[in-house]
């Protein structure tokens, strides 16, 4: 199996930039790239007005052609790359788990992402995957 790098994605531009980062690395490694975006699990009351299925599908929507826009973007014929979308998780814990099943060279992340808020009360994605994963982190 050749050997892959994992990106997370999440339409920030700090994460384009580290998708950018990744494909001239890849290029450089001979390794392809699987870019992953992940709709986080929110904690909501059963119930809320606002998240239920059309919610989760609209970030799902907003995931594919964020995916689609970014392998348009970054296509070199050197370097292979795919994606995946996850419907829902923690990212950090999403992304750590695939990089652990595909046995990735590294995990590559933006230092900051969309949602400021859970990054204040929770802390960064990138934060909690250095701890949890597997594999390097950049």
């Amino acid at each position: 199996m050749p050997k892959t790098m994992v990106v997370g994605v999440d339409g920030s531009e700090a994460s384009a930039k580290a998708a950018r980062y990744a494909v001239e690395l890849a290029s450089r490694l001979g390794t392809g790239l699987l870019l992953v975006h992940v709709v986080p699990s929110v904690a909501v009351p059963a119930g809320a007005i606002g998240f239920g299925e059309e919610w989760l599908q609209a970030h799902r929507v907003r995931g594919e052609a964020l995916l689609d826009l970014l392998v348009n973007q970054l296509e070199r014929p050197e370097v292979a790359i795919s994606k995946r979308l996850v419907d829902s998780g923690s990212p950090a814990v999403v992304l750590s788990d695939i990089a652990g099943e595909l046995s990735a060279e590294m995990v590559v992340v933006g230092s900051t992402g969309l949602n400021t808020v859970t990054r204040r009360l929770l802390g960064s994605v990138a934060d909690r995957l250095v701890h949890l994963c597997p594999v390097p982190v950049l």
